[in-house]
């Protein structure tokens, strides 16, 4: 009979647990939002066999939220590629902006340069703390 009873709590606490994770709205808005990022990348990768890797999660900076996704695809010579790729999110629901990493870098080194020079060793900093937390490669300035 402990059996049974025990048993039964078990799967009334499963199902309480699958219910809540149906109905969770971050769970799925988060979804709409990777497939958002998905079809972005897909439609910017030249090879059409694209294999996305997965996001990072949600980081700030400079008052922005972005999140990162890797893609493994290859390009024309055959080779295999990792890219980088970097979105800005608003809120759990939305995906506002998108760049390569690469492209992404230069805008952010391009709006430093147009920053009071005050704040720009600041910021400078700030970026490159968020790229290597987050995994984007940084081309040295020579």
């Amino acid at each position: 009979m402990k059996i049974l009873f025990r048993m039964a709590m078990l799967g009334l606490i499963v199902a309480m647990v699958v219910l809540v994770a149906k109905t969770d709205p971050k769970a799925v808005v988060t979804n709409q939002r990777d497939k958002a990022a998905r079809r972005w990348i897909r439609e910017h990768v030249p090879d059409k066999e694209v294999e996305v890797l997965g996001f990072s999660e949600e980081r700030k900076l400079w008052d922005h939220t972005y999140l990162v996704g890797w893609a493994r695809w290859k390009n024309a010579s055959g080779v295999t590629v990792v890219s980088h790729h970097v979105f800005e999110v608003n809120g759990p629901t939305q995906m506002v902006n998108a760049w390569s990493a690469r492209e992404f870098v230069a805008t952010k080194k391009f709006e430093l340069q147009v920053m009071p020079t005050a704040l720009q060793g600041q910021r400078a900093r700030e970026l490159q703390t968020f790229c290597n937390e987050m995994g984007i490669p940084v081309e040295k300035d020579t």
